[in-house]
């Protein structure tokens, strides 16, 4: 110990110092413990610069002036304090505040290390932390009342509280709240740096101000408690942090953004800069104002929760980036901007009346077809411009139209059971009504359809106005009503089910009325249309007909006549007949009485039939109170047979399948319930052209088209057989007894061909595509004679696309055959048989009826074959006339089609076709460009006999058998075929070949590559 100024040892055994002392008293080597602060009463000036310095019990460091360097500390432990002492702690320098110490009214200045622990406090002291320095409170420190400038960092941890310090956190200041810490309050925290909070701990009820340059950041799962902040700067929220009570004003350069799951909680934002919820994170039950110029911005699958949010006039809240497709607020109210994009917003709350100036699709996601959900028992007013496009359903509570034309004029609106749409005493417009709950139209009119839907409003209309129907969808109206506004339909149907007793109803062109319910009066103008279908419209007072008016009248058991309660006058207008009851029989509603009044006045023109029917011929017939419509069917020229069916149907037929189908349509039952009444009623109904061409697809033709494809398709196993016989006899060589040998046993044919039966009188075009391979083996007999099998499968596809059908076939085939020859002649014959598993397809489409058919079914294709023919060798060249003759037989099973009142049933049938051929044959060898070719050829003349017409024998269910007919197989045809192979490999050959038929009636080609290998 070294002494520089006078010392006097007291009678306790301790130092003092006199007041005079000319140089401080200095501890340079040892640890000093301070015990008693009776002992430094008189301290002026003591200066500790080297070592440990330790303060406890209640010592105090009264003016004392500490600096602490690398590895030196000061403690302040139990109950000491550092009094006014100034305190300097450089880098690697500390001072500890431990137990219940307090750093009183010091000045730290803090380049090192300054730790409060335990229940220190800073007390009154004056704090600052350097860039290098680090302020620490933990346990159950408190910062007191302190004055704290930061610079560096300053850190609260555990339960550890700022209470209230004043603290000023500079640019590049890092302050951090952790664990269970609070930021204490009751004075400001001014921040240009950077202030986190994580874990559990509270902004308390501190106030935060954000400067320009600094952030905030609240974590994990901290909290802003009761905090007010004031943001200039950035604000963020993640975690599953939250804004609790706290309050947030934000300034326009500032930036508040909630993230992953943190929550505004019950807080308050009003905000003038950018504020934005991304992640799962909720704005809460928050109350969020965006003052003008601010933006909100919702994404993700953030959510508006149960807030109230406010917007100022030139302010912004954005839905469109949320992509869960939906969420929700408490209440919108304010003069600014909503966009949606494309997602449903539900609104409302039990509080008062708010009132939001627009909502739109878009945003800075775009998208389109947003929608709004009103909840809740409070009013929700909408003003400004509200173009959002998707629905709108009132839920609940009340959705007010604030102003004129407040509401989205392309929104489906439903409005629930309990709940109202207010168009608040102005004229306003909506794309369509559906709901049951009430509308109130006040003194003024609803305009609604204009989104083209069909909708039903079993709700009621209140108040003394009306509305207007346009666009092209139904409007229903399915309960009571007693307003009295004038009411308009422009477009589409109004269909009355309930009662507008009291509306003068107006129908102008394009608009249509109908149903069973009661209107006031109705006037139809140009255009307009009265539409009785079955309950028709009661009218209280009168019904006035415009001369271009239209009254369209569907005959039917359920249509009863338009009753007017005054006058109807007719004014020249016009009476369409636009169908028939599918269901009900012509007899029933022959004759209908279609208006009655209490006067009837002036006459409608002659009726006509929607479409023009060839078959029936419609009049009205007057009385002082009645119009009745009468249809007659057209009288045939010649009355029927006793017990035959009336021929009406046959007047229109031109072919013979048109005369057959519609001799069968005549005779179909007429009984209520029967499967084709819809069909009968739906000819009836058809015009000339439209009953031919009902006709024709009623036939049932690909039926006979398959028959007659199946037996032209015949030839295929003829060919194979015949072409493999005079593949084998050219190449006998003879000797010089005259015999012949012969080799080559198994062998392959393959085929394919596409062609077409051309439309005859009556029957349609048919189009082939047919392809299959044949598979055989022949023995020898004798040197010139042989014996073979084969069998084979094919598939061909019939299309008759002028009927709508058309028809699948797989075919097995199964034969045998015999050929020899007896010095230039040659002969064979062969039997064959053929499986043909058949699937068709029909469409069936006309004026008021339409049905898809389909049937399966087998046909077997039988035949037996010869030819003889006389070979003539010329040089090197092949020639050899011949002539042949077949005998075909097809039997079809029976079968019933699957569909509606158009599907027809089939006892099978039969037919024989007789084929004969005459031609000449040739083959030779040459060589082209080195290379060795052999070429076949063949010409001929085919003749067929017998049912050369294929014919299907068909019914309509239970009706009477009708037989309607194919493209009838050509009388005669040219056939040519050409063929040229080239020898690849020993014993493989490659060939090209044409086979062609040419006939009056049918036309086929086959092109065929093949590769063919002798054994």
């Amino acid at each position: 110990m070294t002494l520089r100024c006078a010392l006097t040892a007291t009678a306790a055994g301790l130092f003092a110092f006199p007041a005079q002392a000319a140089e401080p008293f200095a501890m340079q080597a040892e640890d000093v413990v301070v015990s008693a602060p009776a002992a430094m009463a008189a301290p002026a000036p003591f200066q500790m610069l080297a070592s440990d310095i330790t303060y406890d019990g209640t010592a105090r460091a009264d003016g004392a002036m500490i600096t602490r360097n690398t590895d030196e500390s000061v403690f302040f432990r139990d109950e000491a304090s550092a009094a006014d002492a100034q305190i300097v702690l450089n880098e690697g320098g500390a001072a500890f505040f431990e137990d219940r110490s307090t750093a009183e009214t010091a000045l730290l200045t803090v380049n090192g290390e300054a730790a409060f622990s335990g229940s220190s406090t800073a007390g009154n002291a004056s704090i600052v932390t350097n860039a290098s320095g680090q302020t620490r409170f933990t346990e159950g420190s408190n910062a007191g009342a302190a004055t704290i400038e930061n610079n560096g960092t300053l850190n609260f941890v555990d339960a550890a509280s700022a209470g209230a310090a004043g603290i000023t956190n500079n640019f590049g200041g890092n302050v951090a709240f952790a664990g269970d810490a609070n930021a204490g309050g009751g004075a400001a925290l001014t921040n240009s740096g950077t202030v986190r909070f994580t874990d559990q701990a509270s902004a308390n009820d501190r106030f935060i101000a954000n400067n320009a340059t600094g952030e905030v950041v609240f974590e994990g799962a901290a909290t802003a408690g009761a905090a007010v902040i004031g943001n200039s700067g950035s604000l963020r929220f993640a975690g599953a942090s939250t804004l609790a009570d706290g309050r947030i004003i934000g300034n326009r350069t500032g930036t508040i953004a909630f993230s992953e799951d943190a929550t505004a909680g019950a807080g308050e934002i009003s905000h003038a800069g950018v504020l934005s919820f991304t992640g799962r994170s909720s704005a809460g039950s928050a109350l969020v104002e965006t003052l003008t110029g601010g933006a909100t911005y919702f994404s993700e699958s953030a959510s508006g929760a149960r807030a109230e949010i406010r917007l100022q006039d030139g302010a912004v809240v954005d839905f469109s980036g949320i992509t869960t497709g939906a969420t929700s607020v408490a209440s919108l109210l304010g003069t600014g901007q909503v966009f949606l994009g494309g997602i449903a917003l539900t609104v409302g709350d039990d509080g008062p009346q708010r009132t939001i100036g627009g909502i739109s699709d878009g945003g800075v996601a775009g998208g389109t077809g947003g929608s709004l959900i009103k909840v809740g028992t409070a009013v929700l007013g909408l003003e400004g411009v509200n173009n959002y496009t998707g629905a709108t359903d009132v839920r609940a509570g009340t959705l007010l139209g604030a102003a004129v034309n407040a509401f989205a004029p392309g929104s489906a609106v439903t409005v629930a059971d309990g709940a109202l749409l207010d168009i608040g005493g102005f004229a306003q417009e909506i794309g369509s009504l559906a709901g049951a709950g009430r509308v109130d139209l006040a003194a003024n009119t609803l305009t609604l359809g204009g989104d083209n839907r069909s909708t039903v409003f079993s709700g009621t209309f209140t108040g003394a106005g009306g509305f207007a129907k346009q666009g092209d969808g139904t409007f229903t109206v399915a309960n009571t009503s007693v307003i009295f506004g004038a009411s308009q339909v422009t477009g589409g149907t109004l269909l009355v089910a309930g009662g507008l007793p009291l509306v003068p109803l107006s129908v102008f062109g394009g608009g249509t009325v109908t149903g069973g319910g009661t209107v006031g009066s109705l006037a139809l103008g140009a255009g307009g249309t009265l539409l009785a279908a079955g309950p028709s419209l009661q009218i209280v007072n009168d019904l006035t007909f415009a001369p271009a008016a239209i009254f369209a009248v569907v005959p039917s058991g359920m249509l009863t006549p338009v009753v007017a309660g005054g006058t109807a006058s007719l004014g020249g207008a016009s009476v369409v007949v636009t169908g028939l009851d599918p269901a009900i029989p012509y007899e029933e509603i022959r004759r209908r009485t279609i208006l009655i009044a209490d006067a009837v006045t002036g006459t409608f023109r002659e009726p006509i039939l929607a479409g023009g029917s060839a078959f029936l011929i419609p009049s009205l017939e007057y009385g002082p109170t009645t119009v009745s419509l009468i249809l007659d069917r057209l009288a045939p020229a010649l009355p029927p047979s006793p017990g035959a069916p009336l021929p009406v149907f046959v007047a229109a037929a031109q072919s013979a399948n048109q005369f057959a189908t519609a001799q069968a349509l005549d005779g179909l039952s007429q009984i209520a319930g029967a499967e084709t009444l819809p069909l009968y009623n739906a000819v009836l109904f058809s015009d000339l052209a439209g009953a031919r061409s009902a006709f024709e697809q009623l036939s049932g033709e690909v039926h006979a088209a398959v028959r007659g494809a199946l037996v032209d398709g015949s030839r295929h196993a003829r060919d194979a057989v015949a072409s493999r016989v005079d593949t084998v006899m050219s190449g006998i060589e003879q000797g010089s007894d005259g015999a012949r040998s012969i080799a080559h046993g198994p062998w392959a044919y393959g085929y394919g061909s596409i062609g077409e039966a051309k439309a005859t009188d009556g029957a349609a075009s048919a189009d082939r595509e047919v392809g299959g391979v044949f598979l055989g083996g022949d023995i020898p007999l004798t040197e010139s004679a042989r014996l073979g099998l084969f069998g084979g499968y094919g598939h061909t596809r019939v299309s008759v696309d002028a009927r709508g059908s058309s028809a699948s076939i797989d075919t097995a085939h199964i034969g045998a055959y015999g050929a020899g020859a007896l010095g230039p002649v040659e002969a064979l014959v062969g039997a064959a048989y053929s499986w043909n598993d058949v699937d068709t397809q029909r469409a069936v489409s006309f004026a008021g009826f339409a049905d898809s058919l389909s049937a399966n079914y087998s046909v077997d294709v039988s035949q037996i074959f010869g030819e003889i023919g006389h070979r003539i060798h010329l040089g090197g060249i092949d020639i050899k006339p011949f002539a042949g003759i077949a005998h075909v037989h097809l039997e079809s099973d029976s079968f019933a089609e699957n569909g509606g009142a158009a599907r027809l049933n089939s006892g099978g049938g039969s037919s024989d076709t007789l084929f004969t051929t005459l031609g000449v044959r040739g083959s030779g060898d040459l060589t082209i460009a080195g290379v060795d070719l052999s070429a076949r050829g063949m010409v001929g003349w085919r003749h067929a006999s017998g049912d050369r017409t294929p014919v299907a024998a068909l019914a309509f269910g239970a009706g009477q058998p009708f037989t309607v007919q194919g493209v009838p197989i050509s009388r005669d045809a040219a056939i040519v075929e050409a063929s040229v192979s080239t020898i690849i490999a020993p014993n493989v050959s490659l060939s090209f070949d044409y086979l062609g038929q040419i006939g009056t009636d049918a036309t086929d080609s086959s092109f065929r590559v093949g590769l063919n290998k002798l054994f």
